[in-house]
Parts: structure tokens; C-alpha cells; sequence
């Protein structure tokens, strides 16, 4: 009975371990959150940045699985080529120590007892979370109630664990696989691949090994294992994604499974020549130490072998031809939905090729206008009806996004990333209105005078100068050029009446027909609110910024 309470002590333990961290981390994402799109930016620099990212990034959140999850997403919508993700893959494995040093502190800084401060934590993080109306206290109290969470659990493990130090059954187990490296890898990697989490299999471990029952030839091997087993997380994540988000899932593997062979050889030699080492106890802080120099090393030499890593994942993983067909089309797990970074970068991603589709689509469609140019003026038709694929797509994976891990500051800037969409269709449906009025002229061959189209031309630059600084200030938050575009939007309006008023008194001098007069008007018109949807773009900026600096 007393055995079957302890285990009992165990599973508890190993749960509050881990809701702890999925409390922490979705706390510590809320509170960053809103940097990532900044921090994104700097991983395309060097390789040295892409793994400090990776490292930073895991040791806050506490699962090199969730970081590989989140660079799958990222690979699927564009924004990381393989090479760059391979590098934060690699720093992933070097943040996924911090909980082992944390775990080992019971060794080396006994007055660091779980017990005593994790109660601390607790008091402190519901105290925040209940009694404070601030999102970002409240987040700062969820973080605070993670860690005395996972002290926790990492305290009844410990006391679940202690009956278990004499017992046979696990001193000859250890000695197994102390014996033997592949069955210790082995269960390392299937243990790990049940509960989906490396840090929790290690945290055991070092539980174990305070306790005085685990020797070194199983506990290294072990934790090589481990860092295999976490890697069904990421793989789960790559079943329903893009070609290069499963290499990037692929790499994760490659990665840990080549550094387990050259690591675990070097080990393996090293225990022939010293048996007795193989076979003597080994305490939390050495297994700590072995864990960060293990994946440290492996870092060290693999990151000259980036590119071919790269290239091993991109001949076993082909291309997709129907995928290469639908690429617009944005294929994400649940599990890669979940992370607030990936959601919002693809979302952004998105609205940039968006914004760069409206552009264009403006210009070719506005220039054959004047130039009377019928065929290439009507391919705005097909083009808003692109642009409405586009919208339908963003829209359905928006409703698909678990909006859960979102504080307040987050939720109003993907509103606002969502209406801008709203605003650019309604741009393209605004310049397929001018590319019906081209038709209409064609058809009852009409034409403007060459004052006519100077006066339009006149507008429909400006209207475009309207449009891309407004892109460049939503995609680049150039807030600095917002009073520009509000300049802009206001020429706009003056344009529209002065040269609605010239050709009225062109129409009365008879300088002009009636039906051509009615489709000028229009087409002043539609440019006319195009101009104020450019506005609203900015609008949405201009009211982020004001929202952070609060």
C-alpha cells in the first residue's frame, strides 16, 4: 500500500510538474508577446542569433518540443527558411537545459528548498492574478504560479521517489542499462515520447539520481534518448503541414539522432576504458552539467553541418506538386495554431502579400484605364476574386486560431491586422469597379478628352501614394508618416471636387458627352474611397500606438 501511495505521489507530481510549465509559459508568451514580430526580424541575420533565439526562447517556456512546434509553423508560412530554422532548432536544445539546473539546485544551493519558496510563488501569483485589474500583472502572476507549480511537483516526485532507493527492482534496472547504451537510449526515448516532454523525463531522472539510484551508464544515455523522444512532438505538428515544415520537424530529429551516435560513441569509449565510472552514481548537478555540455557539444558540431542536414531533409521529405499548386492556402495543426508567435506572424505574412497584390493590382488596372487598354483592365475582375480567395482563407485559418494564449494589447493588433484586410479587399473592389467602367466605355465607344485623362491621371497618382504609404506604415509601423498620408487623403478630396466641378463646366460648354461625363464622375468617385480606405489603414496604426504607449 505504501509503494502504491508513493507512485501515486509520483504521477501527481509529474502532472503539476507539467501543467506548471504550460501555466508558465503560456504566461511568459502573453508577456513578450508583442516583441515577437521585432525579434523575428533579427533571426535572419546570422546563425549565432538563430540559436541564442532558440536557446532564449526554450529556456522560457521550457520545452524545446514547443519551440520546434512554433519554428514548424513559422517554417509553413514562409517567414523561416530551413537553414534559419535549423539554427533555432539547434539553441532549442541548449535552452531545454535551464529546468535541469533548476531541479539540481536542491544540490547546490540547499537553501534554494523547493518547498519553502514554491508556497511563496503561489501566494504571490494568485494574489496578482485575483486582486489586480493590470493584464500584464496578471500574466506576471500566472508565470509566478507556473514555477511554484512546477516546484510542486517537483517536490512530491522527490518524496514519491524516496521509498524506491533500496528497492531491487530499480538498482537492477539501472544496472541494465547501464550495461547497455541502446536500452538506455531506448527508454529514454519512448518514456519521453509518451509524456511528450524531455524536461519532465530528465527532471525524474535527477529526482532519481539525488536519491542515490541512478549510475552514470544509464543516466547519460538515458537523456541522449530523451532528446530523440521529444521530438514526436514536433513531428505529431509536421502530419498536416507544407513540405518544408515537415524537413523542419525532420531536422529537429536528424539533428538529435546524429548527436546521440557521435556523442554517444565518444561516451560509450570513454565507459569501456573506465568501467567502474559507467557503474557509480551519478548526483542532479553532474547530470545537469552532462546535459548542457551533451547538447552544447552537439551544437558545436553540427552547426558547420547545417546545410547538409538541410539537404538530407529535403531528399526525404518531395515536394508536394497539388501543394506547390495551392501555396496560398495556409495548412496548420492545432498544435502549431496554438503558439501566439506563429499565429500572428503568418497573419502578418498574409496581409503583406496582400498589400503587395492591391498595389499592383491598382497600378496595372488604373494605368490600362487611361491608356484604354480593355483586356488588361478587366483582369481585375479575376483579380478581386483572388483577392477574396485570399480574405476567405486568412478568415478561416483566423477562426481556427486558439486565441486563448492572447492578452488584450495582442487580440486588438490581429483585429486590426484583420481589418486592414477588410480594407484592402474593399480596395480591389473599388479598382474592379473602375475596370467595369473601361468595359462600359469600350462598349458604347466612348473616350475622354486629353484634358479629361490629365485631370484623372492627376488624381489617380495621388490616390496611389495614398495607398503604398499606408502600406509602408502598417507592414513597417512608420508611424512617423502618418501625417503624410493624412495630407495625402485630404488632396484626394480636394481633387475630387475641383475636378468634378472642372468637368461639370466642361459638360456645360459641351467640351463633353453625358456618358462619358457619368463615368468620370465615377471613377472620381471610387478613387475618392480608395483614399479613405487607405486612411482607415493608417487609422489602425496610429491607434496601436497609442494603445502601447499607455
Amino acid at each position: 500500500m505504501e509503494n502504491f501511495s508513493s507512485v501515486m505521489t509520483i504521477i501527481g507530481g509529474l502532472g503539476m510538474f507539467l501543467f506548471g510549465i504550460g501555466i508558465m509559459a503560456d504566461g511568459l508568451q502573453k508577456v513578450a508577446g508583442d516583441k515577437t514580430h521585432q525579434i523575428m526580424g533579427e533571426l535572419t541575420k546570422n546563425m549565432f542569433r538563430r540559436v541564442l533565439f532558440g536557446a532564449i526562447l526554450t529556456a522560457l517556456i521550457h520545452s524545446s518540443a514547443a519551440t520546434t512546434v512554433i519554428v514548424v509553423g513559422l517554417v509553413n508560412a514562409g517567414l523561416l527558411s530551413l537553414y534559419q530554422a535549423a539554427g533555432v532548432i539547434m539553441g532549442a536544445n541548449i535552452g531545454t537545459t535551464i529546468t535541469a539546473w533548476m531541479v539540481s539546485m536542491l544540490e547546490w544551493a540547499p537553501f534554494l528548498q523547493l518547498e519553502t519558496f514554491a508556497p511563496l510563488f503561489l501566494l504571490i501569483g494568485a494574489f496578482l492574478i485575483a486582486l489586480t485589474k493590470s493584464e500584464r500583472k496578471k500574466n506576471v502572476g500566472n508565470i509566478l504560479v507556473g514555477i511554484g507549480l512546477l516546484f510542486v511537483g517537483l517536490s512530491m516526485v522527490n518524496q514519491g521517489v524516496e521509498p524506491f532507493k533500496e528497492a531491487e527492482i530499480f538498482v537492477i534496472a539501472f544496472q541494465a542499462m547501464g550495461k547497455n547504451p541502446l536500452l538506455a537510449i531506448l527508454v529514454g526515448t519512448v518514456v519521453t515520447a509518451l509524456i511528450q516532454s524531455s524536461t519532465a523525463t530528465i527532471s525524474i531522472l535527477q529526482t532519481m539520481a539525488y536519491a542515490g539510484m541512478v549510475n552514470w551508464g544509464s543516466a547519460v544515455f538515458i537523456t541522449m534518448g530523451s532528446n530523440i523522444g521529444t521530438c514526436v512532438t514536433a513531428l505529431l505538428s509536421g502530419l498536416n503541414v507544407k513540405a518544408n515544415a515537415k524537413r523542419a520537424s525532420i531536422i529537429h530529429l536528424l539533428f538529435n539522432v546524429f548527436g546521440t551516435v557521435v556523442v554517444g560513441i565518444i561516451v560509450y569509449i570513454a565507459f569501456l576504458i573506465m568501467p567502474d565510472l559507467a557503474l557509480s552514481s551519478i548526483n542532479s548537478t553532474k547530470l545537469a552539467i552532462f546535459h548542457t555540455c551533451f547538447n552544447v557539444v552537439t551544437t558545436i558540431i553540427l552547426i558547420p553541418f547545417c546545410k547538409q542536414l538541410v539537404n538530407i531533409a529535403q531528399r526525404l521529405v518531395k515536394d508536394d506538386p497539388l501543394e506547390i499548386a495551392q501555396d496560398e492556402q495556409q495548412h496548420l495543426t492545432q498544435k502549431v495554431m496554438e503558439k501566439p508567435i506563429v499565429a500572428y506572424e503568418t497573419l502578418i505574412n498574409s496581409v503583406k502579400k496582400m498589400c503587395e497584390f492591391t498595389i499592383k493590382n491598382y497600378d496595372e488596372t488604373l494605368k490600362a484605364f487611361l491608356n484604354e487598354d480593355l483586356v488588361t483592365a478587366l483582369k481585375a475582375i479575376d483579380n478581386r476574386e483572388q483577392m477574396q480567395r485570399l480574405q476567405r482563407d486568412v478568415m478561416d485559418y483566423m477562426g481556427r486560431i486558439d486565441t486563448s494564449n492572447y492578452n488584450k494589447k495582442q487580440m486588438m493588433m490581429v483585429n486590426d491586422w484583420v481589418y486592414t484586410i477588410g480594407d484592402l479587399e474593399r480596395i480591389n473592389a473599388r479598382v474592379e469597379n473602375i475596370a467595369e467602367l473601361a468595359e462600359t466605355m469600350h462598349l458604347e465607344d466612348k473616350h475622354f478628352s486629353d484634358t479629361a485623362k490629365d485631370d484623372l491621371k492627376q488624381m489617380i497618382e495621388q490616390t496611389a501614394f495614398s495607398i503604398k504609404e499606408a502600406v509602408d506604415i502598417r507592414l513597417n509601423k512608420n508611424i512617423d508618416k502618418i501625417k503624410i498620408v493624412e495630407e495625402s487623403e485630404k488632396k484626394v478630396d480636394n481633387l475630387e471636387i475641383e475636378l468634378r466641378n472642372k468637368h461639370i463646366l466642361r459638360l456645360v460648354d459641351g467640351n463633353c458627352n453625358a456618358q462619358s461625363s457619368v463615368v468620370f464622375l465615377d471613377v472620381l468617385s471610387n478613387l475618392e474611397r480608395i483614399s479613405d480606405h487607405a486612411i482607415n489603414i493608417v487609422n489602425y496604426v496610429e491607434q496601436e500606438t497609442k494603445e502601447e504607449h499607455k
